[in-house]
């Protein structure tokens, strides 16, 4: 079947040209990059102090037990649970 006054299709429909994205004299490497920043470096710094840091202070506990055998260590019950309440 012939099909008659369509006119010129192809006057009306021209490919057109695609340009990249990326212009040649602005193509960049994709290499991976590490970069450090000051904050990056004082958290690193506080995370190893951490980590040296023992989770119970034995001098302290060493101190106690001590005060406790020889019966030098007293404390209020009341003032314990006022110190837990006001450091929570």
């Amino acid at each position: 079947m012939k099909i008659t006054g369509i006119g010129n299709v192809q006057g009306v429909v021209r490919p057109t040209e695609v340009k990249p994205n990326v212009r040649a004299d602005k193509a960049r490497s994709f290499a991976d990059v590490y970069e450090s920043t000051a904050l990056a470096s004082e958290f690193n710094l506080a995370r190893k102090a951490i980590v040296v840091t023992p989770d119970i202070r034995e001098d302290k506990v060493e101190d106690v037990m001590a005060r406790m055998a020889a019966g030098d260590y007293n404390f209020s019950a009341a003032d314990l649970a006022q110190r837990i309440m006001t450091q929570s």
